[in-house]
């Protein structure tokens, strides 16, 4: 169901629903070009959106509602950070990916624990 795009770190919390999303990013390298801190930051920002939002997204809905506010430009933004992210929460069994559609909805508990 999903692509080799940054693989989670030893001792991933995985799926338990109580592990908040900052400790699931905590130990996640997107193994790209972007910074670290800053991959971390938008793909959670991309998670609380998908998360509130509650519907099928595509690529170009996340670039329209959340890359405006951030540092990066929006290829970068999407293939170094939000992308590989939202990924990682596919593994874990927060997010739905459908490859061939290339959509995404969050799947996990809807109350945000963080």
């Amino acid at each position: 169901m999903t692509e080799d795009i940054g693989r989670r770190g030893e001792g991933c919390p995985g799926t338990d629903p109580s592990v908040t999303d900052d400790v699931i990013l905590a130990e996640w390298d997107p193994q790209t070009s972007v910074n670290v801190h800053t991959a971390r930051e938008q793909a959670k920002r991309a998670v609380e959106w998908l998360r509130q939002d509650g519907r099928r997204r595509v690529r170009a809905e996340f670039i329209a509602a959340l890359a405006d506010e951030s540092p990066l430009e929006n290829g970068l933004w999407w293939g170094g950070a939000v992308h590989p992210g939202l990924h990682l929460f596919v593994e874990v069994g927060r997010v739905e990916y459908w490859s061939e559609s290339q959509e995404y909805r969050w799947i996990g508990e809807s109350e945000v624990h963080n």
